[in-house]
């Protein structure tokens, strides 16, 4: 586990802040409420992928075995894993939902070592209700930032290729989804690691078809 621990040393290292980007107000059972911010998980995730991908690594978050499986890699292979069971008795859809948003922000942050945020959106799986206040988007928010871009370039180093053949996949790929090459939406095929590895897999194939 050498190569990974390193790695995520210097992760730690140079992570900026996370930021509260959202507002809760609940109101309690017993009456009362309070209000308070937290880092959702879109946030959180945008933050740490530039600098998780900087070190060779990247995560995964799945579903087996009735719990939520979150894996950190490393390109050297090693990788670390965390399990938590998920209680899914009981509740609406929207509850259980909020059950399994809790667990994955809390799973990510303790795998990767994060001083979690101030964060009780289980408020509503105890039967408490409340109220979300997201705050509004900024200008351009469905643009590209140069850390997105980044984040792509970082992926496409891991894999072996130079930043001009990372442009020529992102290129293709946008042509081929017909969205423009700053779309935001660039990023759900090329982020995390094994996203970028199966566009790689179909830009291959296509290079191949066409010789």
């Amino acid at each position: 586990m050498k190569e990974i621990a390193t790695a995520l040393n210097k992760f730690q290292a140079d992570l900026p802040q996370i930021n509260l980007d959202a507002t809760v107000k609940v109101t309690l059972k017993s009456g009362g409420s309070y209000n308070f911010k937290y880092a959702t998980l879109a946030h959180i995730i945008k933050t740490v992928l530039p600098s998780l991908v900087k070190n060779g690594m990247s995560f995964s978050q799945t579903f087996y075995d009735g719990s939520l499986c979150t894996t950190l890699y490393h390109v050297s292979g090693e990788q670390i894993n965390s399990h938590i069971p998920l209680n899914m008795d009981g509740g609406t859809m929207q509850e259980i939902g909020s059950r399994i948003s809790y667990l994955k922000r809390y799973s990510l942050t303790a795998l990767l070592g994060i001083v979690g945020e101030e964060d009780d959106d289980a408020n509503i799986a105890d039967g408490n209700t409340y109220q979300k206040k997201q705050p509004q988007p900024k200008k351009e928010s469905n643009k590209m930032t140069k850390d997105d871009w980044n984040a792509i370039q970082g992926i496409g180093y891991n894999l072996s290729l130079t930043d001009a053949e990372t442009k020529d996949i992102v290129k293709w790929k946008c042509a081929k989804e017909k969205i423009n090459v700053t779309d935001i939406k660039v990023l759900e095929y090329f982020t995390p690691f094994a996203t970028f590895d199966k566009t790689l897999a179909e830009y291959s194939a296509f290079k191949m078809e066409e010789k």
